[in-house]
């Protein structure tokens, strides 16, 4: 080989070298966040906060992203009507499009989001140029007329182990961001554990563009199936432990009811006069299966049974995890299934306000059917007791049929909705 070759070939790898050296040099490493970094990540993706509805649904791109997960009515503030910006609020014709009344809304949680701010929120957040079809998200309302979606008081993570979570762990590559995220699974049965997420995320200056969110099964929940009945199983063993240690125990003692049960269920417990059931049921012939827990053996005050029983709370599989689809939360609330499918929810808040209120469940969440509800209007510097009618997509109207009372409701054709028996197991069995 001749001196010039050799020459050219000894150019040729400092060269290389070089360029490897370069490329090593101009590589962004990885690096582990600090403690306080990652406490800043848990405050901006508080539950109280418009990222925390990231961390719910799992997927593996922006694309993949279920909307009616993330944007629960809990979050809409962000990008409802108040949340505008310039003092746009829902005016008394658009209101009487949406609710069937011009009243404050007092038993639900509506809220009606314009499509265009919803894209810019999915813009904001994602990068994507998207916005959700009416098909797309099934259980939110979409108005035509005014080119928005009326989001239910859609039951979505009212209450579960992902409140009060934390980021444990992350690293961070240039501006692309991973952090796990753990559920404050503490003080929960472990049947109602959630898993742990991996988010995915860039962040730019104080922007952030959410790319990933992957559910980690390690110890911490599992993904489970809802087409299998035995998912309920564990859960079930929890209550009925909680059950049987229940004597000597206060009615106010939060330790007597597991977490993530409701208050009403605490009431049924120290009551001589019932017992506490469950009952595995495809409510909605999905083939996902629902839990049931309720009183069975219910007696009026007269000690005569009745012929229909209650539910306190109802639990259902999304996602492969357990969601709690409605709560009791105090010994006035009351749910019925009627034998016509629908669910029917009776609730009172003083002697003059109660409601009578008819669902159709699918899917984990409750559509409103129609229903009844009484209040005290101020009317000639006077207090009025009235009741008002509501049903779904009508304008809302007073009652002032002497024979709607409470409990029987036949001159608007209720009868139809009749509460039924249950085929509750006792817990104590």
């Amino acid at each position: 080989m001749s001196d010039c070759i050799k020459k050219k070939i000894k150019t040729a790898l400092v060269i290389l070298a070089a360029a490897f050296f370069m490329a090593g040099c101009g590589g962004e490493s990885t690096e582990d966040l600090t403690d306080s970094e990652l406490k800043e990540f848990t405050n901006r993706f508080d539950s109280n906060g418009e990222l925390f509805g990231f961390l719910l649904p799992e997927y593996e791109s922006p694309e993949e992203i279920r909307w009616d997960r993330v944007v629960a009515y809990r979050w809409t503030y962000y990008i409802s009507y108040k949340a505008t910006g310039n003092g746009e609020y829902l005016t008394d014709e658009e209101k009487m499009e949406f609710y069937g009344t011009t009243e404050k809304q007092v038993f639900w949680e509506d809220s009606v989001i314009r499509r265009s701010k919803l894209a810019e929120y999915i813009k904001r957040h994602t990068g994507l140029d998207y916005c959700p079809e009416p098909e797309d998200v099934p259980c939110w309302k979409y108005n035509e007329k005014y080119d928005c979606y009326l989001v239910s008081a859609n039951l979505w993570e009212t209450y579960s182990p992902m409140f009060g979570g934390e980021f444990v762990s992350g690293t961070k590559t240039g501006n692309l961001y991973e952090l796990r995220y753990r559920p404050d699974n503490e003080d929960w049965p472990n049947a109602l554990h959630a898993m742990d997420r991996i988010i995915t995320f860039e962040k730019s200056d104080d922007d952030i563009l959410i790319k990933s969110n992957r559910f980690v099964e390690d110890g911490q929940g599992k993904r489970i199936s809802g087409t299998d009945p035995s998912v309920y199983d564990e859960l079930i063993r929890d209550i009925g432990e909680a059950i049987k240690s229940r004597e000597n125990k206060s009615i106010y003692d939060g330790g007597v009811v597991p977490n993530g049960l409701s208050d009403a269920l605490r009431y049924g417990m120290n009551s001589e006069d019932s017992s506490i059931g469950y009952c595995k049921k495809d409510i909605d012939g999905d083939g996902v299966c629902e839990l049931l827990i309720g009183i069975c053996d219910l007696k009026e005050p007269d000690d005569h049974k009745v012929d229909y029983d209650e539910i306190y709370d109802m639990y259902t599989v999304i996602d492969g995890e357990f969601k709690h689809v409605f709560s009791a939360f105090s010994e006035r609330y009351r749910y019925y299934l009627c034998e016509n499918g629908a669910i029917a929810h009776e609730n009172s808040t003083s002697a003059a306000d109660s409601l009578w209120f008819f669902y159709r469940y699918h899917g984990g969440k409750l559509d409103f059917i129609e229903g009844l509800y009484t209040t005290l209007r101020s009317e000639d510097d006077s207090m009025r007791y009235c009741m008002f009618y509501r049903k779904d997509g009508a304008e809302e109207y007073e009652v002032t049929d002497p024979n709607v009372e409470i409990g029987s409701f036949d001159s608007l054709d209720f009868a139809r909705y009749k509460y039924q028996k249950i085929d509750y197991t006792p817990f104590a069995e």
